[in-house]
């Protein structure tokens, strides 16, 4: 008997600092997110943000803001969970420089990936940390309204011009080339016409570095399964102002119209020719 309550002595006290461990650690909002959680939320970042903000975060003087050690990144980080999910355009000042450029939205990632890029992001390069969750996602996306939070439907991009949303919406005279290319619900839609003439651009100004097929050359791939995902409002962003990976800025070097641009977006979510 004795010895039983020996033993029974021993497991209490064994699991008693357990316990008081882990209601310290509740109470400790800025506690280091899980391991597992950071890598995820690096690879997101790594495939979505670092061509602009760079690997280090560090972003390009004139170009790109910083997200190292950046006063923008302020707990309980709402501005910077709608950004990702609005996309941001105009003047924004960063850690005292100005910048003044175009984000596309990200809202084709779901909840729980731009909470974990974003906990990444704010617990990397001596930010605040802390973890964000995608329930604080969700709440600030729900009144984006319905089509945010479906990633095969894309809004317009929130600073589109009235006159480019005409455009886009504007009925033209029904004939055979402007019969719709495909239905499927994840392309967007392309009349015969469309789809002609932005083959053609493709083909004069971007076979030579991403391939004829657009499995990449000296350039990225290009393929339905890597654009579908990323959608029209980024690809149009990612056309009209390049990248620092060597990208030409067709539409704000007036290579190609606005017309011209989302043409060529839209037809890089169909299968190639």
């Amino acid at each position: 008997m004795k010895k039983l309550t020996v033993a029974a002595v021993a497991v209490f006290l064994l699991f008693v600092p357990v316990a008081r461990t882990a209601g310290a650690d509740d109470a400790i909002v800025n506690e280091r997110p899980p391991k597992s959680r950071l890598q995820a939320g690096e690879a997101l970042y790594l495939s979505t943000c670092a061509a602009c903000h760079r690997p280090d975060g560090k972003g390009m003087p004139g170009a790109f803001p910083p997200l190292a050690q950046s006063d923008f990144l302020v707990p309980p980080y709402s501005d910077a969970i709608a950004t990702v999910l609005n996309g941001r355009s105009g003047e924004i000042v960063v850690n005292g420089a100005t910048y003044n450029g175009v984000m596309p939205p990200q809202s084709q990632l779901s909840d729980e990936e731009i909470a974990d890029v974003l906990t990444y992001v704010v617990s990397s390069w001596g930010n605040p940390g802390g973890q964000i969750t995608s329930s604080q996602v969700r709440t600030i996306r729900s009144p984006l309204g319905k089509e945010a939070s479906l990633p095969t439907q894309n809004p317009p991009h929130p600073e589109t011009p009235e006159a480019e949303v005409r455009y886009q919406g504007a009925p033209l005279a029904t004939t055979a080339e402007d019969a719709v290319v495909a239905t499927d619900a994840d392309v967007p839609p392309m009349s015969k016409r469309e789809f002609k003439v932005a083959k053609q651009i493709f083909f004069e100004r971007c076979a030579g570095c991403h391939g004829v097929l657009r499995k990449g050359a000296t350039g990225k791939p290009l393929t339905p399964d890597i654009t579908r995902k990323k959608g029209t409002d980024y690809l149009k962003a990612l056309i009209n102002f390049g990248s620092p990976a060597g990208m030409p800025n067709w539409g704000t070097s007036g290579e190609l119209s606005p017309e011209e641009v989302d043409l060529l977006a839209r037809y890089l979510q169909h299968e190639p020719p």
